[in-house]
């Protein structure tokens, strides 16, 4: 769960698509996605990212009990600069998971990364802490917005190789 990954140059759209729907399966959440067709490949572990992708969608199911959409938005974004991340720099994915749930309340928005922090009934509150450590090991980003009765956005930066930002020049993953 979460070891060194295996980096290599990845195409992610399809596998997105796949992992998403799959997790949503058989509940009354709607996926929605804007994934562009020129999506450049990520440099990551596909069966790391496969866990956090899972990861984000559940999280964002369960926060819907009634139902509601989630949705999944991916750009590029060549030559990040981010002057409160100094190592966030060069060309990202930008990975953006929208739930319509009750949002994460001020008071505890900063505990959700932590391991064994939750408030469910259920589980063991380490879905987040993993997310966390995938995407830092991935030296990508991860960034959280939320607000009580809106929602929340999950918002992850995957590094890119900068030589290979074609789709063509990416392995491409196979449906699950």
């Amino acid at each position: 769960k979460g070891g060194q990954p295996v980096l290599k140059i990845v195409d992610i759209r399809q596998a997105i698509r796949d992992i998403v729907k799959f997790n949503l399966a058989g509940s009354n959440v709607a996926p929605h996605f804007d994934i562009p067709d020129d999506l450049w490949p990520v440099t990551a572990d596909i069966g790391q990212l496969a866990q956090v992708i899972a990861n984000l969608t559940i999280n964002a199911k369960e926060s819907m009990p009634d139902g509601g959409n989630i949705h999944v938005k991916a750009q590029n974004i060549s030559n990040m600069r981010l002057d409160t991340l100094p190592e966030a720099q060069g060309d990202f994915v930008k990975l953006s998971f929208k739930g319509e749930g009750a949002g994460i309340p001020a008071d505890i928005i900063d505990k959700i990364f932590q391991p064994y922090f939750t408030t469910k009934k259920e589980g063991g509150g380490l879905g987040l802490a993993i997310t966390h450590g995938i995407i830092s090991r991935h030296k990508g980003h991860i960034h959280i917005d939320s607000t009580p009765g809106k929602g929340t956005i999950i918002t992850l930066f995957l590094p890119v190789d900068a030589k290979k930002r074609k789709p063509d020049a990416a392995e491409k993953i196979a449906r699950r």
